[in-house]
């Protein structure tokens, strides 16, 4: 991976009709920052980096993550559940500059 971490990738799609969720936003934690403790009025302070998904509900993180490491992770879109987990990014040594660590991650409407 490139020095500065893996630039990271995936698809958000609706867990009922399997369809993109346009708009959608996936948050990669800092090290040690639990989704607990996450200030969504900050999120400065806790995410490391973050996109939004597009029309084909494709998301490219524009910032790198830093490799190796643990990472909380939150999906967030109106009309549908939070996803957030602690530990849902584990990025080894040896991850490659661009990588997809999930395929497609799936979200249940509210």
């Amino acid at each position: 991976a490139a020095a500065e971490g893996s630039l990271l990738s995936t698809t958000i799609r609706n867990a009922d009709n399997n369809e993109p969720v346009v708009g959608a936003s996936l948050l990669v934690l800092r090290a040690g920052v639990t989704v607990d403790s996450v200030d969504m009025n900050r999120l400065g302070d806790s995410v490391i980096a973050s996109g939004q998904a597009n029309a084909d509900g494709e998301v490219h993180l524009r910032q790198p993550v830093p490799v190796p490491g643990t990472y909380g992770v939150i999906v967030i879109a109106p009309g549908y559940r939070t996803l957030a987990s602690d530990g849902a990014l584990t990025l080894k040594a040896d991850t490659p500059a661009f990588f997809d660590p999930w395929g497609d991650i799936h979200i249940k409407v509210e």
